[in-house]
């Protein structure tokens, strides 16, 4: 079942629609553009009214199944950390 059908409806999320700031590094693009992408995902998670429902949301899910990229103001890896 793909993520998005998994993720639940965060009413004013701040992500929605900028999917691309919160996306792992892609192959190719260079670390630095990736770390300031990812630093711009933060901030806005930061201010984000559907941070502590994104929180609890993410950390409910098992560590092999957590979405990677910038979740809940975090970085998460592929092993979920």
């Amino acid at each position: 079942m793909a993520a998005s059908v998994l993720t639940p409806h965060l009413r004013g999320a701040a992500c929605l629609g900028l999917w691309s700031l919160f996306d792992p590094r892609g192959a190719g693009e260079p670390e630095q553009c990736a770390a300031e992408r990812h630093q711009q995902a933060i901030e806005m998670c930061a201010d984000c009214p559907a941070l502590a429902a994104c929180s609890a949301w993410v950390g409910a899910l098992p560590a092999r199944e957590r979405p990677t990229g910038v979740v809940a103001g975090l970085l998460v890896d592929e092993e979920g950390h």
